[in-house]
């Protein structure tokens, strides 16, 4: 069994996603609260980006589960050694990607490239040339690269797709199913659903999953053979490093928002602004509508 590890930053991560939930439990009870995010799901561009926002979520919640595997017993161990654990820690993201992780070359490549980006000394017909070299990875499949590599990579472009557009598919009769009763049967939801006649944008929020499920499928097609991104000075894979650095963005927009609030907190508990709030709700007061759906 792997050890678990618990790093500061995924106690933050978990503190913020405790938070969300008990935020969420406080608009379940809230009418007020309730009312407000209704009208903000509401708005199309709020709701599709609501969704991207969620699976980048996954992605950081994937890559906050750390560990430290078991290793094997050395030979001739007797029974209840005690286990040692490898000094490198990974995550469930690093799990997902190992692939991507162990395809490292030597230096830069182009995306989807199955040369190198700088000529090296190479041996060719036995003589010694300056050329591109192939990669070691990307690309390795191909006997003749230069023959089949348009036709490969589109290939595979075309199943994620595929991939992608029955996921979409399926979410769309999903929702269907859901709203059947209230729009008179599958096929009045479905009409429903493509003339954009719902309480929530669901054509949008369905156009943008079909649009990630998409992309999503295409990635996942070729980053087995191919290095989607490209690789950096060193030969690693860009794609993982940028899969790394959602975890990082989440980390710096959490705790600079966390850093913040104290400051807001005593700037709006100052006895300047409220002796300036008296006086301008004495005057004018604000519409409910036009407060913030996160805190009134």
């Amino acid at each position: 069994m792997p050890k678990i590890v618990l790093l500061w930053t995924d106690v933050v991560l978990y503190l913020m996603l405790a938070a969300l939930a008990w935020y969420g439990w406080r608009i379940r009870v809230n009418a007020n609260l309730r009312a407000n995010w209704w009208k903000v799901l509401r708005d199309p561009a709020a709701l599709c980006s609501g969704i991207v926002l969620v699976l980048f979520a996954l992605v950081t919640m994937a890559d906050s589960v750390h560990f430290r595997r078991a290793l094997p017993p050395a030979p001739g161990a007797p029974a209840g050694t005690p286990t040692f654990y490898a000094t490198t820690t990974e995550s469930l993201l690093d799990v997902l990607m190992a692939r991507q992780i162990a395809m490292r070359e030597t230096g830069y490549s182009e995306p989807l490239a199955y040369l190198g980006l700088q000529k090296e000394p190479i041996e060719r017909d036995g003589q010694p040339v300056r050329d591109f070299p192939r990669l070691k990875f990307g690309g390795a499949h191909l006997s003749e690269p230069e023959s089949q590599w348009g036709g490969d990579v589109a290939s595979r472009a075309a199943v994620g797709a595929l991939g992608g557009l029955i996921f979409a598919a399926m979410a769309t009769l999903a929702t269907a199913a859901a709203l059947r009763r209230s729009h008179g049967g599958m096929g009045g939801a479905l009409r429903d659903l493509l003339g954009d006649r719902t309480d929530l944008p669901l054509r949008a929020a369905l156009i943008t999953v079909a649009v990630s499920s998409v992309l999503i499928g295409i990635v996942v097609a070729l980053m087995g053979h191919y290095h989607v991104f490209g690789t950096d000075r060193t030969g690693n894979d860009v794609l993982y490093q940028a899969m790394k650095s959602i975890r990082t963005a989440f980390v710096i927009g959490t705790l600079a928002t966390v850093a913040t609030l104290p400051s807001r907190w005593c700037w709006a508990s100052s006895p300047a602004t409220s002796a300036a709030g008296s006086t301008r709700s004495s005057s004018t007061s604000t519409p409910r509508s036009a407060r913030c759906p996160t805190c009134c």
